[in-house]
């Protein structure tokens, strides 16, 4: 769920109950798989960083992968029950649209906090 969260892949909540039921049988049975399990976990997500960092690098191709990303859930969704059975059919489809979406946002609140910032440092000049 923390690296979901932290690199925007989604995950379940309803499958939450489960995961944990499992993880208590697990535990009662074997104490010590609680070790072998967090070594996996920071394994996955040494990979998952990995992977994000060369994403970063290849950032060209990112803007055209976003806007075509978010062109594709909008043409797939069209009202809240659609995204509702999309969720369900591909989680990482809507959570990827959600982080690209706010990642356009938040470009598009920089540069107008930068040309803002700029035409005040101009008018104070004059």
């Amino acid at each position: 769920m923390i690296v979901g969260s932290e690199f925007g892949i989604g995950y379940d909540p309803g499958q939450h109950a489960a995961y944990a039921a499992s993880w208590i049988q697990i535990l009662e049975d074997q104490p010590l798989e609680i070790f072998h399990a967090a070594a996996d976990g920071e394994k996955i997500h040494t990979n998952l960083q990995s992977l994000q960092q060369q994403q970063s690098v290849s950032g060209e191709q990112l803007p055209t992968v976003k806007s075509e990303m978010i062109e594709e859930y909008d043409r797939l969704v069209d009202e809240p029950a659609a995204r509702r059975e999309l969720e369900k059919q591909n989680p990482g489809l809507v959570a990827a649209r959600d982080s690209a979406v706010i990642e356009e946002k938040r470009k598009r609140l920089q540069q107008e906090l930068a040309a803002r910032s700029s035409r005040q440092s101009n008018s104070l000049r004059i």
